[in-house]
């Protein structure tokens, strides 16, 4: 998306550039030969659509809206949204909100972080409140229910070194349970791996989390 602050004039022309790169297991490999080519078929096209009003905020221009623990909604569904959000530790990032006709309300958002060391997690979901609901039922991320969890097992009694926390999966019960490999970082077994899971305890918002198994 582009931002014009102030009036110029036209005509605009807007490409589209495609780029093309080798791939090969072997050095010698990776270079361009004749029959590295691209053509672009019959019944392509470049849609452009322009947006009047728009300022130079970066979300505003696509209606969302940014929030963060020092800035937050505080009335209306946005700050529901964001509350209960919040304990899945979560306190930062965009929504998205409309209602609909049937008498619900959608939100779009997303967030990215860390939790301590943890990989870089990434969110883009949504949630909805039906007609004379009180809460938002919620797609939970699993991408920050791993890094949550990477976080845990630094932090632990006996803290492992993990080298993949993920595959959370939905229970039966509404819990998710997630995978963990590491390294045990103290004790005898120190630098030896294991594995085991992680429970994600809901409405609780707890983890429990297995001792390492070699």
């Amino acid at each position: 998306m582009l931002s014009v602050k102030k009036k110029v004039k036209g005509p605009f022309y807007v490409n589209l550039v495609v780029g093309q790169q080798v791939v090969g297991i072997e050095t010698q490999t990776r270079r361009w030969r004749s029959g590295h080519s691209s053509r672009v078929q019959k019944g392509g096209y470049v849609r452009v659509e322009r947006y009047s009003g728009s300022s130079a905020c970066k979300t505003c221009a696509t209606g969302w809206t940014s929030f963060s623990s020092v800035n937050r909604p505080t009335s209306g569904k946005p700050a529901k949204l964001v509350s209960q959000l919040a304990p899945f530790g979560i306190t930062s990032g965009a929504y998205n909100c409309s209602g609909r006709s049937d008498g619900s309300y959608v939100c779009k958002w997303r967030s990215e972080g860390r939790f301590g060391d943890s990989p870089k997690y990434s969110c883009e979901t949504r949630a909805t409140m039906r007609k004379k609901a009180k809460r938002f039922k919620l797609t939970v991320c699993k991408s920050a229910l791993g890094a949550q969890l990477w976080d845990r097992l630094l932090n632990a009694q006996n803290p492992v070194d993990p080298s993949f926390t993920g595959s959370c999966d939905e229970q039966g019960s509404g819990d998710f349970k997630c995978k963990w490999f590491g390294d045990m970082m103290h004790g005898p077994q120190a630098g030896k791996g294991c594995k085991g899971f992680g429970v994600y305890k809901l409405p609780e918002h707890r983890w429990v989390i297995d001792a390492c198994k070699p």
